[in-house]
């Protein structure tokens, strides 16, 4: 439960709490990628039992899910790599992954 209560709070309350010029995109995308991992450390951790497993797991998959989503993204009229929306990915899952790690 206490996983559960951070996993939601902390990324809420990074926002929250501040004034930011953050734009709400790469607010989102944080987000997505601390749900992303941290679902994917609860399912591996629930699979495995491992630690070593689930930390390594909840740190990549955001990586690779945030990759390719801007890769589609990339291949719309129009579309672009956008390396920020990217970054704001991967730091939101290695956020909730260093937070579980603790």
């Amino acid at each position: 439960m206490k996983m559960l209560a951070l996993f939601l709070l902390v990324p809420a309350l990074s926002f929250g709490q501040t004034e930011t010029n953050i734009p709400v995109d790469k607010q989102l995308h944080y987000l997505a990628g601390s749900t992303i991992s941290g679902l994917t450390y609860g399912v591996v951790m629930n699979i495995t039992e491992n630690k070593k497993k689930a930390f390594i797991y909840s740190l990549i998959t955001p990586v690779v899910i945030g990759f390719f989503k801007e890769v589609y993204d990339s291949q719309k009229p129009n579309g672009v790599f956008d390396g920020k929306d990217f970054g704001a990915t991967v730091l939101g899952g290695l956020t909730i992954s260093l937070i579980f790690k603790l």
